[in-house]
């Protein structure tokens, strides 16, 4: 009898938030959508593969850094100099490897 209230008072109450998992990921799949088709747009307009690269890290970076700096502001206390080269060196190697991996032959179709 207890596992019965137990199993209905843990129903009701994810109830109301059952609906941000499938919204989030539908969201996040919109934003995808959208980035695809503006770099599909920029590049066939001319632009360079490696300046959009660019231009999107840093707009992504700006976009992300005030709610990092807000959610996370207690933590940069904590963090030294050894978490901030890890830090350091993971963006890097991921920046790197995506400059280094796109595959250009992909692009001939779109001209």
């Amino acid at each position: 009898r207890a596992d019965n209230r137990l199993q209905r008072s843990m129903a009701v109450d994810a109830g109301p938030r059952d609906w941000r998992t499938p919204a989030s990921m539908v969201l996040v799949q919109l934003f995808i959508t959208g980035m695809l088709l503006l770099s599909k747009v920029s590049i066939v307009a001319g632009m360079f593969i490696f300046a959009l690269l660019a231009y999107r890290s840093f707009l992504g970076a700006a976009f992300i850094l005030p709610f990092a700096l807000i959610s996370e502001r207690d933590k940069w206390r904590e963090m030294g100099w050894h978490a901030t080269g890890w830090i350091f060196l993971n963006a890097f190697i991921g920046y790197v490897h995506q400059m280094r991996t796109f595959p250009l032959e992909l692009l001939k179709p779109l001209f």
